[in-house]
């Protein structure tokens, strides 16, 4: 639909897109400008390129998806975003989010050897420690199920969606299938307004900053719903100390960080 935003230079995703008949808008290159009035975009194979970093983050912020296709020379321009495994390889992939949407359709015995070779997911992504990630798929390997080739992390309003399985395989008819399952879900997902964390931060002027590097969204103060974090170096008022019992009456999730030195980075 013209919601639908491709960045796909090398037109990896012509044939599978034809085939199943989505229309989209052909960017010729990726900026702010670009993804105005869109609500999704596609990143085909390889096409990402450092640069385009920023664009994206506003795009998804703001409330817009990002689904990337698998590339070869990824590297990470957000923390909370997962790098690839360069050596590992996968036949069979299982589902961890079963009732996600990106999986309609689906029955956990269609991600296992793939035509025309086999292999489901090549350099899979490694998991997440932190970070609003949702793996939607698991990859085993020596260490257990580490590994994920389709996942979501949330930022912002919006949301990227990673893959490493082989969509643009036009041998295999299940990747055809989750590729439209990742054009429907990226053109109706609506945006979500995430709660702040807010912070009595103290002394500790780095933490804010750390916060940010993650894509945290933080408010100084208690506020009157959402999470609390409360640093080892904040010198409570009474108010404040009232403030955060009746926060811990009330069901909130209020976290003591006892140590300026853990999350001074």
């Amino acid at each position: 639909s013209g919601d639908l935003a491709v960045f796909d230079p090398k037109g990896r995703l012509k044939t599978a897109l034809a085939s199943l008949k989505i229309e989209s808008a052909p960017l010729a290159s990726l900026d702010v400008a670009a993804l105005q009035g869109k609500k999704a975009l596609l990143v085909g194979r390889d096409a990402f390129l450092p640069g385009m970093g920023k664009a994206l983050d506003r795009f998804v912020e703001d409330g817009g998806v990002v689904a990337l296709l698998p590339q070869e020379d990824w590297r990470p321009f957000r923390p909370d975003l997962p790098e690839r495994d360069t050596q590992h390889a996968a036949t069979q992939a299982w589902f961890r989010a079963p009732a996600h949407p990106l999986l309609d359709g689906l029955s956990e015995g269609q991600l296992s050897f793939w035509q025309p070779d086999n292999v489901v997911s090549y350099k899979t992504l490694y998991k997440p420690c932190g970070s609003r990630f949702t793996a939607v798929l698991d990859c085993g390997g020596s260490f257990g199920m580490c590994w994920s080739p389709l996942l979501t992390v949330a930022s912002g309003k919006g949301e990227y969606v990673l893959t490493t399985l082989e969509l643009d395989n036009t041998a295999e008819p299940v990747a055809r299938q989750i590729l439209a399952n990742i054009v429907i879900y990226a053109a109706n997902r609506q945006p979500k307004e995430g709660a702040p964390l807010y912070l009595l931060a103290g002394k500790n002027s780095a933490l804010g900053e750390a916060l940010k590097l993650i894509g945290a969204s933080s408010v100084d103060g208690v506020g009157a719903a959402g999470p609390i974090l409360v640093d080892g170096s904040a010198e409570l008022s009474d108010t404040e100390v009232k403030a955060l019992e009746a926060a811990l009456g009330s069901g909130r999730v209020v976290q003591f960080q006892c140590g300026q030195d853990v999350l001074a980075l």
